[in-house]
């Protein structure tokens, strides 16, 4: 929420656009540029969703929107980029983040061996995330209503599911 609050001010004004937590989620602003410059018939567009319900369907139909062969049976199976969080913040940091003892051994340990050792520590050190505050989601949620609504008429495709209350788990 911090990082969001602080998402326009100049402090913030040269991050990368990975740092743009609130404007990288307002997907209509990204995506109505295209649809202002490319006909209909050559834009395809997939939701997360139907990625995680089904990664084989969409890749299938990626590669029949291309014109390649639909029939290619991807590696699907090594998920990527997986929301996680650390046990302990110092390992984090150790591990994950520029740091002297990092440098210290890469120049002292092979890369075969760094790599796999870093790849330990963090398998060891990871656990699933908290859930999102159910306030804090209400407050996103109502921040990109208007967003979400657009985004679902220049897609034509129904996303009021994405405005509902979360159910609980």
């Amino acid at each position: 929420l911090e990082a969001m609050a602080a998402e326009d001010s100049e402090e913030r004004a040269n991050w990368p656009p990975n740092r743009c937590y609130w404007h990288n989620g307002r997907y209509y602003r990204q995506l109505k540029p295209y649809f202002d410059r490319f006909p209909r018939e050559q834009i395809c567009i997939y939701l997360y969703e139907e990625w995680r319900n089904n990664p084989a369907d969409v890749m299938s139909g990626i590669c029949r929107f291309l014109g390649v062969d639909e029939t290619f049976q991807f590696d699907i199976s090594d998920k990527e980029n997986q929301t996680w969080a650390g046990r302990n913040e110092a390992l984090y940091k150790l591990v994950d983040r520029p740091n002297s003892v990092k440098t210290v051994l890469k120049q002292i340990v092979p890369k075969r061996f760094f790599g796999q050792f870093v790849e330990k520590i963090r398998r060891l050190n990871r656990i699933k995330p908290p859930p999102l505050n159910p306030a804090l989601r209400h407050l996103l949620t109502l921040s990109y209503r208007d967003d979400i609504l657009q985004l679902q008429e220049l897609i034509g495709r129904d996303l009021t599911h994405w405005l509902a209350p979360k159910a609980k788990q």
